[in-house]
Parts: structure tokens; C-alpha cells; sequence
């Protein structure tokens, strides 16, 4: 006995309600339907006819009834397709007042959501079938387009009045102290002049190897959960426990490449630190060629069971992603989009590191440039702050050679953009032997 067949979920009875409540009132509901409603949500083709003639006769700014609306269907030929005068004059009778406007909307973008999420299971299933499917990649993008259904029926627009609302009463909580401030670097002058690391924005740090820009993004770390802003660390270049032992061996002021030169102080100093670091919320991920995609799943799990408020990638061009692209700059220019999506969907701060181009090592380069970000200009583009990290004796003869002998040199965080204010600069010692920075303060500059 064969099945009958199952029609997608809709209801004729809203779409007809919706229809007739717009030929009813079409002055104060089109704008109202136009911000939540497309042409999708309508299951049957007749009336996503009505609706498209009726948006249209709107934007000409004519007149929306039942007479002018039967000669725009008339005239294009399609008055018959969606069953003449007769079938347009019942549909303004379909509903008994245009006050049940909402209650019909509510149905319609009920029906159009279970109907996406049929799409989406169809999809899904397509893809797992597919001899060259990876699961981790399936899964996010299934849960992308189910968490993009459920934000569908949420208009985008904002009043003036509605936003200047939010943030008052946003910076209200924050004075409170209901409400975090932004994430201390534990650099003031950068958090004096970008205002800390905010969630929702991609901060980008770049530079050539050996400057210091991984230690720089571990202290930052380390800062924000001492405050009691968990932090997540993904590693794609060195392992959680060589990232763990350069944390802490900084924080102890000792160099653990010479553990067997070590006396009694030194690993006290270590256990010390260690102690501390253990306590602290702080979350790594190791995983090598690690996928954007599924840097995102595992933030999401992080902010979901650990409450956590930034995350540092080390570094973007390391990064790997399932999606399929003609070349290595257009993937990197991906990654940078999806590293500035996972900031903004979880309301976290993504603090990225990158690697300068070869052209930035040349000798004589001089002070290194946005442009000489490696394989993309696209992360520029997407960060909200971009700073490039750099020796500042590098144009000086023997510059070169403080970097290599172990001793401390000075390095520079400029950040050249800053969409919270100006361009400034962060003037540091970088001690290569335990792997810190140590900002100088103005009165040693």
C-alpha cells in the first residue's frame, strides 16, 4: 500500500488571512509585513503572486485594492493564474479584521521555519552521504543553517530610538557593575587607548617570527581569566604543554630550556606560578591544521559550558577549512570572515595572530606595514583593532644580533587601526630566555 504523499507544512488559511488583512489596512501593514515577510514564506505560488503584485503596486506608490490590484495581475498576464476577480474578492474576505494581522503573520513564519528545517535535514543527509563528507565540517554547517532559521524572523533594522536605548541601559550595567567592561589586556596603554578587548570584535596582531607574538597573546590570556574572564586558546602551531610551561616558566621569570641548570629557587618560583596557572580558566586547544569551522563548534561549546569571553588563535595562516576555494588567499580571506562571524555570534572578543610576508623580512624593509599581512588583505579589512608587533632596533646595525643572543630587545605594538580611536603605539621588552613582555612605562621611555 503506498504512502500518501506528505505536502511540506503550511497554512492556506494564514497566507489567505495575511493577504486579506494587507488589502484591508495596506497603508500601516505592508511596511510591517515587508520587514519580516518574503515572497518564501507564501507555500502556495497563487498567493506569492498576490504578494509580489501587491509589494509592487506599493513601490510605485499606487494605491493597493482590490481594483488596482486586479489590473496589475491583468496586465502581466497573470489575473487568471491566481483565479481571477472572483478568487481576489474572497481572499479580502478571508479574514474578519485586519486586527488578527499578527496572530496570521505568527503562523505564516511558523510554517516557512518548518519548512527551512526540512531543507536543512535534506541537506544534511545529502552530505553525509557524500563519499568526501568530513563529519566536523556537516555538523557546523548544519548548525549554521539551523541557527540561521531561527534568526530569520528577526528583522535586522533598529530605530535610532530602540538602539540608543539598548546602549544606555549597556553602559548603565557596566557603571553598576552588573555588567563586564571590556577584557584588561593587562597593557594600559592599549587598554587605555583601544579600550580593552570588547566582545563581538576581531583583533588582529601581526608580525614576522620571533617577535613575541605568541607569548604576547598567552600574557593577555592569562590577564583576562585572572579577572575572571575565562579565555580559549587554539595552538595550531606548538602543543598545550609547551604553551602551558612557556606561560608559566614567563610568569616565574625563568628560562625551562635550562631546567637542568635549575636550583631550588627556580622551581619553587615555577610550582608557584604553576599553582596559580592551574586555577585559572583558561582552555587550549591544540589541534594541528585545526579548521575554522570547527574552532567554531568548539567556542561555541566553550561559551556554552564555560561562560568564556575571548579566544586567541595562533596563528590564521595555520588554519585549515572545509569549504572549497580557488586559492590560499581567498581561504585565508574566508577564515578571516568566519573568525570575525564566531566574535559576533558568541559576543566574544577573537583575538587572531598572523604572519608578516616575506617582503616584510627584506633587508631595509623597515617598519612593517598592513599590506604585508601574509596571503590576504581581508584580515585588515574584518578587524575592528590590527596591530603589527615589531623589533624597533631592526633598521639599526647589529639589530639582528640582539634578536638571536637571548637578550631582551625592544619591540613595538603598532596599531594602525582602531576603530574605537586613533593610531598608537605600545613600546615593550621582549626577554626571549622566559618568553615575556614587559610594557615600559612613559616615564622609562
Amino acid at each position: 500500500m503506498t504512502q500518501p504523499l506528505k505536502l511540506p507544512p503550511h497554512s492556506v488559511e494564514a497566507e489567505q488571512g495575511v493577504l486579506s488583512c494587507l488589502l484591508r489596512e495596506p497603508t500601516d501593514l505592508i511596511p510591517t509585513a515587508r520587514a519580516k515577510i518574503t515572497g518564501e514564506a507564501f507555500y502556495t505560488l497563487t498567493h506569492r503572486a498576490i504578494w509580489d503584485a501587491i509589494l509592487a503596486l506599493s513601490d510605485r506608490m499606487v494605491a493597493v485594492d482590490l481594483i488596482t490590484l486586479q489590473e496589475h495581475l491583468k496586465t502581466r498576464g497573470e489575473l487568471e493564474n491566481v483565479g481571477g476577480l472572483v478568487y481576489l474578492s474572497s481572499l479580502y474576505d478571508a479574514a474578519p479584521s485586519a486586527a488578527n494581522y499578527t496572530y496570521y503573520e505568527s503562523i505564516l513564519l511558523e510554517k516557512q521555519m518548518l519548512r527551512g528545517l526540512l531543507k536543512v535535514a535534506s541537506k544534511t543527509t545529502d552530505a553525509v552521504y557524500t563519499s568526501d563528507a568530513k563529519a566536523e565540517a556537516v555538523v557546523a554547517e548544519c548548525l549554521s543553517a539551523v541557527e540561521a532559521l531561527t534568526k530569520a524572523d528577526v528583522s535586522g533594522t533598529t530605530t535610532a530610538k530602540v538602539s540608543v536605548g539598548r546602549v544606555i541601559d549597556r553602559l548603565q550595567a557596566v557603571l553598576a557593575g552588573t555588567l563586564p567592561p571590556s577584557i584588561k589586556t593587562g597593557l594600559s596603554t592599549f587598554d587605555d587607548k583601544a579600550g580593552g578587548l570588547w566582545g563581538g570584535d576581531l583583533i588582529v596582531i601581526a608580525a614576522r617570527p620571533s617577535v613575541g607574538k605568541t607569548s604576547l597573546m598567552v600574557q593577555i590570556a592569562q590577564s583576562a581569566a585572572s579577572a575572571k574572564d575565562p579565555a580559549g586558546l587554539f595552538s595550531a602551531e606548538m602543543s598545550a604543554d609547551s604553551l602551558t610551561e612557556r606561560a608559566v616558566g614567563g610568569a616565574a621569570g625563568v628560562n625551562t630550556r635550562w631546567v637542568s641548570h635549575w636550583r631550588e629557587p627556580e622551581f619553587k618560583a615555577f610550582m608557584l606560578e604553576g599553582v596559580k596557572f592551574a586555577k585559572l580558566p583558561i582552555f587550549i586547544d591544540d589541534t594541528p591544521k585545526i579548521s575554522v569551522e570547527k574552532i567554531r563548534a568548539i567556542t561555541r561549546e566553550w561559551v556554552k559550558k564555560h561562560g568564556v569571553k575571548m579566544i586567541g588563535v595562533d596563528y590564521v595562516q595555520l588554519l585549515t577549512t572545509e569549504k572549497k576555494t580557488d586559492n590560499r588567499e581567498q581561504e585565508v580571506a574566508y577564515i578571516s570572515n568566519m573568525l570575525k562571524l564566531i566574535a559576533r555570534e558568541n559576543n566574544i572578543a577573537v583575538l587572531a595572530l598572523a604572519q608578516l610576508n616575506r617582503e616584510s623580512e627584506k633587508k631595509g624593509a623597515g617598519r612593517p606595514k598592513m599590506s604585508q599581512m601574509r596571503e590576504s588583505g581581508a584580515l585588515e579589512q574584518d578587524a575592528d583593532v590590527a596591530g603589527l608587533l615589531y623589533r624597533a632596533d631592526e633598521e639599526e646595525e647589529g639589530g639582528e644580533q640582539s634578536r638571536y643572543s637571548g637578550q631582551p630587545f625592544k619591540v613595538f605594538l603598532d596599531v594602525q587601526k582602531n576603530r574605537y580611536g586613533g593610531v598608537f603605539r605600545v613600546p615593550m621588552m621582549f626577554h626571549p630566555k622566559n618568553q615575556r613582555m614587559a610594557e615600559i612605562s612613559k616615564i622609562d621611555q
